[in-house]
C-alpha cells in the first residue's frame, strides 16, 4: 500500500488508473468532468436512498417514504387496458402484507419471483383497501443467520445486496449518463477509495478541532459510504465547510498576490468638507448607513486598497453613502468616478448629488455618450490634469481616452450589470485606487460570502423612507383594476409607471422559475421595446387619451431621454411607459402606483427593483403584477413578492426553495463545486469557513508555516494540474 505522501499525491492522478474506469465507462467518466481521482471523490452523490431504517408493513405511515423488508407471497404481470405493462407483488412480513407494483418493467418477471426476500423504499398509500408502493426502489437481499437477529420486532437485518457487494443501508445516488451508470459509479468509486484509502488532510489539526470536523478521509468515506444518518451528517457538514472555505482561501489569496507591490492611496480623516456635506443634506442618516460608512471610512484610511460591496435594498440610501466616499476622495486632493449602467441613472446623479458637490466647491463632471466630441475632449483634458476631481459616467469611462491623473476611488453601481471585463478595465486606470460596487439586489450575507469571498461586504439593512408599497397580484381578466388605481392616483396629481415585457419569450413551463439572482454581465431592453410601443399607443388611444403619456427605452435619444426624464420629475409627464431601462436608480417621488405588464416574465429580482421605483416620497404606493401565466410557478414567485416587501427576506424565502448547489452561478463541476452547500441552512457554517480562510491568511500571507504546507501544496497544484 502507498503512503499517505504518496496516496496524496495519487489524488491528482488519472481516473483510468481506478479498476473499471475504461472504455465507455471511462468516456462517461469524462463527460461528467471527471478527469482525477481526486474529481471522482468530489463527484458528490446528489441523493440517498435510506433503507436503513427498516418499519414493519403494519407501522407504514401513510403518505411518507420508508422502507420495508418481506418476502415475495406472489408475482405476476399483465397488460392494462391502455397496452401498457404492469408487475405487481404481494410483500408480506410477520405483521402484515403490502401491495407493490411497477409499470412498463416486463423483466421483473425474471428477477422478483415468489420466495425471494426482498428490501423495498417507496412512499405508502391506500388503494383499494390495500397498503400500495408504485413503483418503489428495490433490492434482493439474503438473510443472516436466524442465530445473529436481534431485532426487536423480528424482523431479519441485511446482509449483502446480491446484485452488488455493498451492504444495503444508505445508499448513494450519483448524477450519472448514458455511458454510466450510477451503480458503475458507485463501484469505481470504492475502488479509488482502496487506491487512496488514507490520503492527507490538508486542514491544520487545530482548525479541525477547534470547528469539530472529521477528517478529510473521514468525510469522503461518509458521503459515499455513509453507514449510519449520524456520520452522514458529520461528512456532509466537512465537506460543505470545506468547499466554501476553498472558495474563499482561493480567492482572497489571489487578491493578496494580486495586491503585492501596489500601495494603495491613504485618504485623510473625516475634514471640513465631508462636515460640510452632512449639513447639507435635509435628512439624518440611518444607524446602517453611518456604519457603512464607518467600514468605508476605515477602508479609506488605511494603505491597503479598499475593496468592499456595498449591499442594500432598493430605497435604502446607497448613493448618499457613496456621495461620502467620493467627497473624501476630493478632500485627500485626489480624484473618485462613479460608474453607472444607464445613461439615466448617470443623469440622475448629476442633477441630484452636482448641486452638493458645488455647494461645497468640488469640480465634477459628467461623461457619457451623449456629451458632444467638443465637450468630450475638454473634459479628457482636464481629467488628465486634475481639473475636474469627480466624474460621473456610463460605459464611456472606459474608453482608452479617458486617463487620470490621479483616480483614488472607483465606485460602481449595479455592478452586476457590468461585465467582468468591464470591471477590470476601469480598474486597470489605476489598479491601486480603492474600489467600492454597490448592488441593491439584495443577497443574503451567506450567499454574499460565497459568491464575493475576497470582498468585504457592508450592509444597508433599514430604510429612512417610512412610506409603504403595496403589491397586488392580479389575472389578466381583472386587470382593469390595476387601470383603474392608476386613473384614481392620476386624479389625485399623482404619477405612474406601466413597465412592459418581453413579449417574445417562451413560457416558462409549470414549476420553473426564472433565476432570481439575475447575473447580467451585459444589459439591453431591446426584445422589450416592440411591446412598450404597442401599449403606449393603446393608452394614448383607448385607456387615456386626455393624459399626456410618454416612452422610455434605450432606443430612445440621448437629449430626448433627458427631457422625458425631467418632465416627468417636473409633474408635467402623467404616465411613463418604459421598459426595464427604469429599473435601478430612477427616482420620481410622486410617482405611487406601477403596473407591471406580464410579470410573470420577469425575474424576482427585477420585479422588486422596478417596485422600488414607487413609494419614494411621502405618498404610500402600490405595485399591480399583471400575468397571464396560470402556473403553479408563476403563482408562487408573484405571491413571494405580495408576502415580503424587504428584498433580503425575499431573496431568502426564494433561496429557501432551492436545493444545494442550485443556486445562481455555484452549480459546476470539480474542486470549485458548491454542490453540497445551501446558503440558508447553511450560513453559520460558511460564516465561519469564510472567517478562518480570512484569519489564516492575515497569520500566514504565503502559508510558509509547516502545519499549512499541505494548504499550500493544494492552493498551488491547481496552477499546476491540468482540469482534463
Amino acid at each position: 500500500m502507498h503512503g499517505r505522501s504518496e496516496q496524496t499525491q495519487l489524488l491528482d492522478a488519472r481516473v483510468e488508473q481506478v479498476r473499471f474506469a475504461h472504455g465507455k465507462r471511462l468516456e462517461g467518466l469524462h463527460e461528467l468532468g471527471i478527469f482525477r481521482i481526486r474529481d471522482l471523490f468530489e463527484h458528490y452523490p446528489f441523493r440517498y436512498d435510506d433503507f436503513s431504517n427498516i418499519m414493519r408493513i403494519i407501522d407504514l405511515p401513510l403518505g411518507e417514504k420508508n422502507a420495508v423488508l418481506g418476502r415475495i407471497h406472489e408475482a405476476k404481470g399483465r397488460r392494462t387496458a391502455r397496452g401498457g405493462y404492469l408487475y405487481e407483488a404481494t410483500i408480506t412480513d410477520s405483521s402484515g402484507m403490502l401491495r407493490a407494483v411497477w409499470f412498463n418493467q416486463a423483466w421483473l418477471a425474471d428477477t422478483l419471483t415468489v420466495g425471494r426476500q426482498i428490501l423495498l423504499l417507496g412512499k405508502t398509500e391506500h388503494y383499494n383497501g390495500f397498503l400500495s408502493m408504485a413503483s418503489p426502489l428495490y433490492t434482493l437481499v439474503a438473510p443472516q443467520p436466524a442465530a445473529a437477529d436481534t431485532s426487536p420486532r423480528g424482523d431479519q437485518q441485511l446482509q449483502q445486496v446480491e446484485q452488488g457487494p455493498e451492504p444495503v443501508g444508505i445508499a448513494p445516488v450519483y448524477r450519472a449518463n448514458s455511458k454510466l451508470s450510477s451503480n458503475w459509479l458507485k463501484r469505481i468509486v470504492l475502488e479509488a477509495h482502496k487506491l487512496v484509502p488514507e490520503p492527507l488532510d490538508p486542514l491544520p489539526p487545530g482548525l479541525r478541532i477547534r470547528r469539530k470536523l472529521v477528517s478529510r478521509q473521514a468525510a469522503w468515506q461518509g458521503l459515499h459510504m455513509p453507514p449510519n444518518n449520524e456520520e452522514l451528517a458529520l461528512a456532509h457538514r466537512r465537506g460543505a465547510y470545506e468547499q466554501v472555505f476553498w472558495t474563499q482561501l482561493r480567492s482572497v489569496y489571489a487578491q493578496k498576490q494580486l495586491m503585492q507591490g501596489l500601495s494603495g492611496f491613504t485618504h485623510q480623516k473625516v475634514g471640513s468638507l465631508s462636515r460640510a456635506l452632512g449639513g447639507l443634506l435635509p435628512f439624518t442618516l440611518t444607524d446602517s448607513q453611518q456604519r457603512a460608512l464607518a467600514e468605508i471610512g476605515a477602508d479609506l484610511a488605511a494603505p491597503l486598497r479598499m475593496n468592499r460591496l456595498l449591499l442594500g435594498d432598493v430605497g435604502s440610501g446607497k448613493t448618499v453613502v457613496a456621495l461620502h466616499a467620493l467627497v473624501r476622495a476630493a478632500e485627500s486632493g485626489w480624484q473618485a468616478a462613479m460608474m453607472a449602467p444607464t445613461e439615466v441613472l448617470a443623469n440622475q446623479y448629476a442633477a441630484q448629488l452636482g448641486p452638493l458637490l458645488d455647494e461645497l466647491g468640488i469640480g465634477w463632471a459628467l461623461l457619457t455618450s451623449a456629451v458632444g466630441a467638443s465637450r468630450r475632449q475638454e473634459l479628457y483634458e482636464q481629467l488628465r490634469t486634475s481639473g475636474v476631481q469627480l466624474v460621473f459616467g456610463t460605459h464611456a469611462l472606459l474608453e482608452p481616452d479617458v486617463v487620470f491623473k490621479e483616480l483614488s476611488l472607483i465606485v460602481i453601481d449595479e455592478q452586476h450589470r457590468f461585465g467582468v471585463e468591464q470591471r477590470n478595465s476601469l480598474i486597470a486606470k489605476s489598479p491601486a485606487a480603492d474600489f467600492l460596487s454597490m448592488t441593491a439586489t439584495p443577497i443574503p450575507r451567506s450567499l454574499a460570502l460565497v459568491r464575493y469571498g475576497s470582498i468585504q461586504a457592508s450592509y444597508l439593512d433599514n430604510r429612512p423612507q417610512k412610506t409603504r408599497t403595496t403589491t397586488v397580484a392580479l389575472g389578466s381578466s381583472v386587470a382593469y383594476k390595476a387601470y383603474e388605481a392608476v386613473r384614481e392616483a392620476l386624479a389625485r396629481q399623482e404619477q405612474a409607471y406601466i413597465v412592459c415585457p418581453l413579449i417574445s419569450a417562451p413560457e416558462p413551463a409549470d414549476g420553473e422559475d426564472i433565476p432570481y439572482l439575475d447575473d447580467w454581465e451585459s444589459f439591453s431592453d431591446e426584445p422589450y421595446i416592440a411591446a412598450a410601443e404597442a401599449e403606449l399607443a393603446h393608452l394614448r388611444t383607448q385607456v387615456f387619451p386626455e393624459r399626456r403619456i410618454e416612452l422610455l427605452t434605450s432606443r430612445v435619444k440621448s437629449e430626448e431621454k433627458q427631457r422625458i426624464m425631467a418632465e416627468f420629475r417636473e409633474g408635467r409627464v402623467d404616465i411613463l411607459v418604459s421598459t426595464t431601462v427604469i429599473e435601478v436608480g430612477v427616482d420620481v417621488p410622486n410617482a405611487t402606483v406601477m403596473l407591471v405588464l406580464d410579470a410573470d416574465r420577469f425575474g424576482l429580482a427585477q420585479l422588486h427593483q422596478l417596485r422600488g421605483r414607487v413609494g419614494r416620497g411621502t405618498r404610500d404606493a402600490s405595485c399591480f403584477l399583471i400575468s397571464h401565466n396560470p402556473s403553479q410557478g408563476a403563482r408562487t414567485r408573484l405571491a413571494l413578492l405580495q408576502k415580503y416587501t424587504d428584498g433580503l427576506r425575499l431573496a431568502e424565502a426564494d433561496l429557501a426553495m432551492r436545493s444545494e448547489g442550485d443556486i445562481a452561478g455555484t452549480r459546476q463541476h470539480g474542486a470549485g463545486s458548491l454542490s453540497l452547500i445551501n446558503v440558508i441552512r447553511d450560513s453559520s457554517l460558511i460564516e465561519a469557513a469564510h472567517a478562518d480562510a480570512r484569519e489564516l491568511l492575515d497569520t500566514d500571507p504565503e502559508l510558509a508555516l509547516a502545519e499549512h504546507r499541505h494548504l499550500r501544496f493544494e492552493l498551488m497544484r491547481e496552477g499546476s494540474t491540468d482540469s482534463n
